[in-house]
């Protein structure tokens, strides 16, 4: 998630640029293509020679029901980037119609699995998170019991914690054998596993439920 979009329309030519001045915003998947319908907006003053406007769209200063609010917040799962292109339709005309574009990379997080610890009473390990955006609350994760070529034995079992991680933040998860009710199938889980079992697989968001910058370092 991400709070705060800002970016400066930057007049470089000789001539004043007429009011009011457009622009558009596209969300644009990895591959560059677009995602979900463009947003336009525009300011009301001109921009002299040599002159800027710094547009600045803050999370907590729009009404949350207004489309605008859902377009830069609540992106296109698949969104890689966003794109913002001055004077879209082309009302102005300038010295250079090629230079009118630019895009920013979308905050997002990216989660590992870090300092797995596994004895006989506890198991801990810290869900990290190493991207630029926040984990959306609730996290998920899943364990697995693996046998000696790496194959499932028995079932995964799944569990979460509520609170959002901050980008470069971890969250420490510690499963105790004293705090856990022995009747419960999280105890019987971690410390009664298959006689076939040799190594658990722990897997942050293993259900995709959050974009990542990377999808492939969620395991350990």
């Amino acid at each position: 998630t991400s709070t705060r979009l800002s970016f400066n329309i930057t007049n470089s030519g000789t001539g004043a640029m007429s009011a009011p001045t457009n622009f558009s915003m596209q969300w644009l998947r990895a591959d560059n293509t677009p995602t979900g319908n463009p947003f336009d907006d525009n300011f009301p003053s001109a921009i002299g020679p040599g002159a800027d406007r710094s547009v600045i769209y803050d999370q907590a200063s729009i009404v949350s029901t207004h489309p605008l609010y859902a377009f830069i917040f609540t992106p296109p799962a698949d969104a890689r980037t966003l794109r913002i292109h001055a004077d879209h339709n082309n009302n102005q005309a300038e010295t250079n119609e090629g230079n009118n574009q630019a895009t920013v990379a979308r905050p997002l997080p990216d989660l590992t699995v870090t300092s797995p610890v596994f004895t006989s009473t506890r198991l801990s390990f810290n869900i990290t998170n190493s991207g630029t955006g926040a984990m959306s609350a609730r996290t998920y994760f899943s364990m697995q019991w693996l046998r000696a070529d790496n194959t499932p034995t028995g079932n995964p079992f799944e569990d979460n914690f509520p609170s959002a991680i901050e980008p470069g933040a971890d969250r420490l998860v510690i499963y105790d054998q004293a705090s856990i009710v022995s009747t419960h199938p999280l105890y019987t889980f971690i410390f009664t596993p298959p006689a076939d079992a040799r190594t658990l697989r722990i897997n942050a968001d293993h259900n995709n439920n959050q974009a990542e910058t990377n999808e492939g370092n969620n395991q350990a």
